[in-house]
Formats: structure tokens, C-alpha cells, sequence
């Protein structure tokens, strides 16, 4: 089943977005840990769903938005999800797990 995000315009994405920030705004506020959790994911979801899905390709080394200390190395991508691996920045060893990853939380290429 498709995720109703698909089917929404640029315009209703982003009110949704606005609508998820308010949320977790007063999560936040109440100290509500499973809401701002929740709404903060959600919020991924949605931003994933504004990217240009075709600048994400196979083989592309990204930066990842909440890991400094790694790569991510896209084996494929899957709708607003990219499959891949972990690569430290450091020594350049690959993270063992193949792993999701929302296309939001990564950042530039890497060169």
C-alpha cells in the first residue's frame, strides 16, 4: 500500500510539515518524550517526500545529517528510503548491516 504522502502536492507537504511542527512544538512543551519522538520522525517522512528522489542514485557516498563520523553508501533506493551501508570516515570500513535510512537524514555527496 502506498503511503498517502505520495499522493500529496508540494503545497500539502509542506502544511503538513507546519502541522507536525506545531505537534511537536507542544510535545516538547508537555515533556511528552513519545510524541516528540513520533513527530520528529514523521516530520523525516514528510521531508522525504519534497526531495528529488532521482538525485539520490546507487553508488552515491552521502553525508548523514545525524553521524559525523560516517558515509553512507546507497546500494538502492526504495520510494523516500535509501538502502545502503555505513562507511567510516576515518578508516573507510563498512558497517557490516545493510540499513534504511529516510532520504532526509542524508546530507551532500560525498567527492
Amino acid at each position: 500500500m502506498a503511503h498517502p504522502y505520495k499522493r500529496y502536492s508540494i503545497e500539502q507537504l509542506q502544511a503538513e510539515e507546519e502541522l507536525l511542527r506545531e505537534k511537536l512544538q507542544k510535545a516538547e512543551a508537555l515533556g511528552q518524550r513519545n510524541y516528540i519522538a513520533v513527530h520528529r520522525r514523521k516530520i523525516e517522512i514528510v521531508r522525504s517526500y519534497m526531495l528529488d528522489v532521482s538525485a539520490f542514485r546507487p553508488g552515491d557516498m552521502r553525508e548523514l545529517k545525524e553521524d559525523h563520523e560516517h558515509y553512507f553508501k546507497i546500494d538502492e533506493v526504495s520510494g523516500v528510503v535509501a538502502w545502503g551501508h555505513r562507511i567510516h570516515k576515518g578508516n573507510h570500513e563498512t558497517s557490516g548491516e545493510r540499513e534504511a535510512v529516510l532520504l532526509d537524514l542524508l546530507g551532500e555527496k560525498s567527492k
